[in-house]
């Protein structure tokens, strides 16, 4: 009978090599001894011999027993094997009768040893039976420990033993045990924090029956315990029980597995390989390249298998388990080849939403089969990756959020490789790369221009000559420019020059878009759109592009969005209003009135048309609530006092978050079920009654179609109820990604109390693939404490350290009611923990100047200085301190490495001096005015407050 590896005893094998990470060469391989176990099994022929083997300390006792069974001639003798393959007979007493051998040893080294049996005379079966026994391990007194020190208290012991401790400290430190180390330095999985197991005092910890990990090795492990602050005097007494031994009894075929041949000798993580041999059965424990289990492991016929290599390195022996945990082994008879190396990529820029190609260049990429690597960036992965020879691979790049990233390889066991320099996502107009970078002189074949900060109406040029193109567009972004064949002129051999230029040439945004409430002196429409002149010079466009205004319509908007909500590449607005009563939806001559939101749709000529929200082409309604004769079921409207956009549904185009800082009433209808109803540009009422629910939804989930149409989506997909007490509304939102999982979640506000729970909420989506939904989350905010809710005026989904975890920034219009000292508090996301916690002392704690309690009323959060790191910048129309400018900007400077929270710096410095513009706005953008490659600010309020316009432009000279 041949052996089976020894680490293994008798647990699944994949879990093994998690906890044994090391290809050091095994010298025993057997069949697993498992305490309490009898095995059966036979010595034939006379020269057969069958090695068992376990995993122990120094000092620890093993007593085996072999008996010959009745009618065979075997004299059975066994011996000891030391871990390094010889047989030993230090500290081992051996006795063999006629028909049966003993065996009793104290082991004087730590490792895996085997128990091999084998015949003086004869053949036959046998039966061997075992126990083993851990000794005790000597109290360690008064040790002395150093401040911030770290100490080690050895023990000898082996996988699935139960670890007591008690460990007594006394002096000006603290001390406790940080960490269990395995006998080749590993973590055995010890988690200080955990109360089930540790009790603690101010002076003393103790722990009892903490289970070593069942199949880690045998040898000297560790106790780590670390001293803080000041110097400690410890003891340490520890304790060792095996757990209670099930007697069970296992037959073990003759027929014992062979391992002849494999079909490659050296390979990579990932590939798959063919293993030939003798009695390989049909469903195996495993196989093992050194320490480390293969996968996807499959056997046919008993003769031969497949399975895919796993991760390690150097030269290693091959080993198979049969199903009763037989060995078959080939020595030293797989290579691993090394990682590959990395020397560069193309390009290094490129747009947020990702999509363009990227080349990676190294060597070593295993090219006999495709799908063995991932390509991280950032650590999102690309997709479409193909090894296109020894030296070059090609991916998609991954959407991310903008500034440098990290590009890294990782194989199918996730090893990794970092390649030198970083990618950076970026907004600016930049040319990444062309594909195909070179064509026939004579050309005619079609190019595509790949980049960032493309628009649709931009300039191609080859050499200054300007051609056709058609944009290439992804989730709403153009990412490259497609020229076809017969544009691409004949040329000289050799490399020309590609540009792109923004839509209208001047290499600067184009418009500012301005909205009031209400339309101004009667005919003026309250959205104005001011018009760049390409020098960062703006002019007033409003009337050419704007619609006219009625008597009935002012195209005024608490809030003005600014996204593509149709199948073109031009940018639309949608004008959010409050909206006012809650009469009846009809008006005098029963026509079905204003849903108070108004779309805006680009119309191609530097303009806005206004698209239907009442009657029968309303591109405003409720899906699935259709009856007969074409009827619309309408039992709330779509006004909102704030507003946010961002993709609601998983399909990619940008969908709209209504949100109100009252509770939106709701009809439930008696008839059928049935509610308002719109029908053909009439009111019906009919035989339809109805009762008023005084409460409903103040957050709407209104997703968008591809015509410029809207959908109430908020019965379907919002699946947490409103109550009288929570009817979930607020007066700021915010749409992102808080989770990581490429699902957009919603955050609210309200600056007011709501009931007992906080102010701020998070809704998070679920996608199953059929269905989108959001539930609003228990135990992410945290609870309110203090006297702080959480309330706010504003609020920013930012990732602020770097993480790719989105946290929070709240802000308070004013002073905080439980008289905390700043209005603006910032939530990190704890990525152990999935939530959020309050981090606003150590952020923001004297950052601001004397007098200012950081309030704002909107917040800015984008990277202004171009550092990879978004920036903050508050605004308020109010009250931030005597000398104290109403706009502040906080520069990230990075993340602290020591408590992994982002530095914030405040950069008033840089902005216009309060006594030039005191900074009063309830809203900023940052935009490039003047086409210098940097970021200005767009700063606006509802009144003038000081001696300048309402609406002010301020430039960054870098």
């Amino acid at each position: 009978m041949r052996p089976q590896p020894p680490y293994l005893l008798s647990l699944i094998a994949a879990v093994a090599v998690l906890l044994l990470p090391s290809d050091l060469p095994a010298a025993n391989y057997g069949r697993a001894l498992v305490p309490g176990e009898t095995l059966n099994s036979g010595i034939d022929p006379a020269a057969d011999s069958d090695d068992f083997v376990f995993e122990a300390g120094t000092g620890w006792k093993v007593s085996v027993k072999v008996k010959a069974a009745k009618g065979t001639d075997l004299a059975p003798v066994v011996e000891l094997v030391a871990p390094d393959g010889e047989v030993t007979t230090e500290g081992v007493k051996a006795k063999a009768a006629k028909t049966s051998a003993n065996l009793k040893a104290t082991l004087a080294e730590g490792g895996r040893f085997a128990v091999r049996v084998r015949g003086a005379s004869g053949t036959g079966g046998y039966a061997l039976s075992w126990t083993i026994k851990q000794p005790k391990v000597p109290t360690a007194k008064d040790v002395a420990l150093a401040s911030n020190s770290t100490t080690r208290f050895p023990f000898p012991a082996r996988g699935g033993t139960l670890l007591s401790w008690t460990l007594k400290y006394k002096g000006d430190g603290s001390a406790q045990v940080a960490k269990v180390e395995d006998p080749e330095g590993g973590d055995a999985g010890w988690d200080p924090e955990d109360d089930e197991w540790v009790k603690r005092t101010l002076t003393s910890e103790a722990v009892k029956d903490w289970p070593l990990p069942e199949t880690a090795p045998g040898g000297t492990w560790n106790l780590v315990v670390e001293n803080k602050l000041g110097a400690s005097t410890a003891s340490m007494t520890i304790k060792m029980k095996l757990p209670k031994a099930v007697k069970t009894t296992s037959d073990l075929t003759l027929a014992e597995p062979v391992l002849e041949s494999i079909s490659h000798s050296t390979s990579t993580c990932g590939v798959t390989v063919t293993l030939s041999g003798e009695n390989l059965g049909t469903s195996p424990r495993g196989v093992w390249f050194g320490r480390k289990a293969a996968t996807s492991v499959e056997v046919t016929g008993g003769k031969t298998l497949t399975c895919k290599v796993p991760g390690g390195s150097g030269t290693v022996d091959i080993s198979f388990e049969a199903a009763d945990g037989q060995v078959a082994v080939l020595e030293d008879a797989f290579t691993f080849k090394p990682l590959p190396s990395l020397t560069g990529f193309d390009p290094v820029v490129g747009p947020g939403v990702g999509r363009i190609e990227m080349k990676i260049f190294g060597a070593g990429f295993e090219t006999e089969v495709q799908g063995l690597y991932e390509v991280l960036v950032g650590g999102v992965p690309a997709f479409r990756v193909d090894v296109l020879s020894s030296s070059v691979l090609s991916c998609r790049i991954p959407a991310h959020v903008s500034g440098p990233k990290d590009v890294v390889l990782r194989n199918a066991c996730g090893e990794t490789v970092v390649a030198p320099g970083v990618f950076t996502y970026s907004n600016l107009l930049t040319v990444s790369v062309v594909l195909p970078p070179a064509v026939p002189a004579f050309g005619g074949v079609p190019v595509t221009v790949y980049g960032a900060g493309f628009q649709s109406t931009d300039t191609v040029r080859l050499d200054g000559v300007v051609v056709p193109t058609t944009p290439v567009v992804y989730s709403g972004t153009v990412i490259g420019h497609a020229i076809a064949g017969e544009d691409v002129p004949p040329h000289a051999p050799g490399k020309v020059d590609v540009k792109v230029v923004d839509r209208d040439g001047d290499g600067t945004v184009d418009y500012i878009v301005i909205s009031h409430a209400d339309a101004l002196s009667g005919t003026r429409p309250g959205t104005r759109i001011l018009v760049n002149d390409g020098n960062g010079v703006f002019s007033d466009g409003t009337t050419p592009r704007m619609p006219t205004v009625t008597p009935e319509e002012g195209y005024g908007a608490a809030k003005t969005l600014s996204a593509r909500f149709n199948l073109d590449t031009d940018p639309d607005l949608f004008l959010v209003r409050p909206g006012t009563g809650t009469e009846p939806r009809r008006t005098s001559d029963k026509k079905f009135i204003d849903a108070w939101a108004k779309i805006l749709v680009a119309n191609g000529a530097g303009g806005f048309d206004a698209l239907p929200s009442s009657g029968a082409d309303s591109k405003f309604s409720v899906p699935g609530q259709l009856t007969y004769s074409n009827c619309f079921i309408y039992d709330f409207d779509f006004r909102g006092v704030t507003a946010a956009v961002g993709d609601l549904d998983g399909d990619l185009d940008q969908d709209v978050l209504l949100l109100n800082d009252v509770s939106i009433k709701d009809f439930t209808g008696v008839n059928c079920n049935y509610k308002w109803i719109s029908c053909a540009g009439g009111y019906y009422t009919a035989c339809y009654s109805f009762t008023t629910v005084d409460f409903g939804s103040a957050v709407r989930i209104c997703t968008s179609g591809s015509t410029g149409s809207f959908f109430d989506r908020t019965e379907y997909m919002l699946t947490s109820a409103p109550t009288p007490t929570e009817d979930f509304r607020g007066v700021a939102a915010a749409v992102g990604d808080f989770n990581a999982d490429f699902l957009n979640d919603f955050v609210i506000t309200h600056n007011q109390a709501v009931g007992t729970s906080s102010a701020t909420r998070v809704f998070q989506q679920k996608n199953t693939g059929v269905q989108v939904t959001f539930q609003k989350t228990s135990g992410f905010v945290p609870n309110p404490t203090g006297g702080d809710d959480w309330r706010g005026d504003a609020v920013a989904l930012v990732d602020l350290n770097g993480d790719l975890y989105r946290d929070l920034v709240v802000s308070l219009n004013g002073p905080m009611p439980n008289g905390g000292p700043l209005s603006t508090r910032v939530l990190v996301q704890n990525t152990a923990t999935a939530k959020l916690e309050d981090r606003t002392t150590a952020v923001l704690g004297g950052v601001l100047p004397a007098g200012d309690d950081g309030r704002a009323r909107f917040i800015l959060s984008t990277d202004i200085d171009r550092d990879g790191d978004p920036d903050l910048v508050l605004a308020t129309p109010g009250d931030t301190g005597a000398g104290n400018g109403k706009t502040r900007f906080l520069l990230n400077a990075g993340k602290d490495e020591a408590t992994g929270l982002p530095v914030l710096l405040d950069a008033r410095d840089i902005l216009p001096s309060p006594d030039d513009d005191a900074g009063n706005a309830v809203c900023i953008l940052a935009v490039d005015i003047d086409g210098d490659d940097d970021l200005d600010l767009v700063v606006t309020d509802t009144h003038q407050g000081n001696a300048v316009k309402r609406t002010r432009i301020w430039r960054q000279d870098r």
